[in-house]
């Protein structure tokens, strides 16, 4: 597309020079062209795709979106062709023959903005969630590239160069809990939406390494889906995706998720990083929190080797619901 921006630049440049010949044309032209292009390219509408610079929707798992290049190459070699055949207009001679060159490239430049006007997205290239053509596509077939660690981390290899430092962080937030029963042995880059796999032995997270903050934002990615699918997932792996479910027991529900909550507790107090932003269990606000609060804080009391020997033991029937407030040690 940009190959042939430049002499579609160049045809306007030289067919504006010879119709207003000054020394102020060339300067004038470069200016215009590169703030409009600019501005039109940044538009939310169908016509930026008129623009040899429109923003697009890029993105490791799908490529560049939308790919309307084909469109695009059309309309401008039609605009030059039109370009061109004005020329020939100037001079008495050739105006008929000109003319007619200028109709045929008029039409190809005219059909060429008509395909991109019923290709392109209607809101540009960055929106395409209101577009069915673009919104389900499949992912670009990938090798993850992965490190050996207590919990194996496995990444995009777009993301190969922050892949020490992320397992690191996850093995960190893992550690607690690593090697229980019901708790993923592995962590991949990406979601079951973008991916396709379902299996519940894969802990997914997200990397956002362009934000300021990107470990904070790793840490909440790895510890919602720690919290809420491993502490309320049955003993049996079945889950309803996108849901957290509570599988106490109707005859004490409250108690079996209290003692599930501490367990949630202590592990976001293991990243350094608990506080009210993770949205995960009772706020500190609310009296549910006040209430497991003491068992929180005698379980966190606990030697490391205590609070393991007592997981191993317990993390099944916590998972399944057998466990109460008052049996947390």
């Amino acid at each position: 597309m940009g190959l042939v921006a430049i002499p579609t630049h160049a045809a306007l440049g030289f067919a504006l020079g010879r119709y207003f010949p000054s020394r102020f044309t060339a300067p004038l032209v470069t200016v215009a062209l590169f703030f409009g292009q600019l501005f039109v390219g940044a538009q939310n509408a169908w016509y930026a795709f008129l623009s040899p610079m429109v923003s697009l929707n890029t993105s490791v798992w799908y490529g560049v979106r939308p790919d309307l290049t084909l469109q695009q190459v059309f309309f401008l070699l039609g605009l030059i062709g039109l370009l061109l055949a004005s020329l020939p207009l100037r001079d008495q001679r050739n105006r008929a023959a000109g003319g007619a060159s200028c109709l045929a490239a008029a039409l190809v430049t005219v059909a060429g903005v008509a395909i991109i006007w019923h290709d392109a997205p209607p809101r540009g290239g960055q929106d395409l969630s209101r577009d069915e053509r673009f919104r389900n596509r499949q992912v670009i077939p990938y090798q993850p590239v992965c490190r050996d660690a207590p919990m194996p981390v496995c990444v995009h290899p777009a993301y190969q160069p922050y892949l020490d430092e992320t397992t690191a962080v996850i093995n960190r937030l893992v550690a607690p809990v690593v090697g229980l029963p019901g708790v993923p042995t592995r962590a991949e880059q990406g979601y079951p939406a973008i991916t396709g796999n379902t299996d519940a032995t894969t802990l997914w997270f997200d990397i956002q390494p362009q934000a300021q903050y990107w470990e904070q934002l790793l840490t909440t990615s790895v510890l919602y889906p720690l919290t809420t699918q491993v502490v309320f997932m049955p003993a049996d792996g079945n889950s309803r995706s996108g849901s957290v479910r509570n599988p106490c027991p109707s005859s004490n529900p409250g108690s079996c998720a209290d003692a599930q909550q501490v367990i949630m507790r202590w592990l976001l107090r293991q990243t350094g990083l608990a506080d009210d932003r993770y949205q995960v269990g009772p706020r500190f606000t609310d009296p549910a929190y006040d209430r497991i609060t003491p068992t929180v804080e005698r379980f966190a009391a606990l030697d490391p080797a205590q609070q393991q020997k007592w997981l191993r033991a317990h993390f099944a029937d916590l998972r399944a619901g057998k466990v109460r407030l008052e049996d947390l040690p």
